[in-house]
């Protein structure tokens, strides 16, 4: 799907393309990919990591590899728990920057407690 749209009176050609999660778009013929879950997770404001995996009830927290204020990537494990005697990495789901941890080294934690929040900036 082809627009047109002027930003400080210069015209540009924006050519969306197929819908799915992972789009290419090509502004006046230079590409960008862009995954809309991102974009989401950007309107969506501060993400709260909580899930300590689906099967297990309680964890403990061996490690957080970040401090708060710390720039972190969508995919990059922001704590590392033990459950089941294995060692559990949870990933950041957005790309931003730390905002709060809510846990400390040692801690018992239980599905559903909020263990770290990061913001999207």
């Amino acid at each position: 799907m082809a627009y047109i749209s002027s930003v400080a009176e210069k015209t540009y050609t924006i050519d969306i393309g197929e819908n799915s999660p992972q789009r290419e778009i090509r502004i006046d013929e230079r590409r960008f990919d862009i995954d809309w879950r991102q974009i989401a997770a950007l309107a969506a404001g501060p993400q709260i990591i909580s899930n300590i995996g689906g099967r297990y009830s309680s964890g403990l927290v061996l490690r957080l590899p970040m401090d708060p204020g710390a720039n972190v990537e969508r995919g990059q494990t922001v704590v590392i728990l033990e459950a089941m005697k294995m060692e559990n990495d949870l990933a950041s789901p957005i790309t931003g920057k730390v905002k709060e941890i809510r846990v400390n080294k040692g801690q018992t934690v239980n599905q559903g407690d909020v263990l770290i929040v990061v913001s999207a900036e």
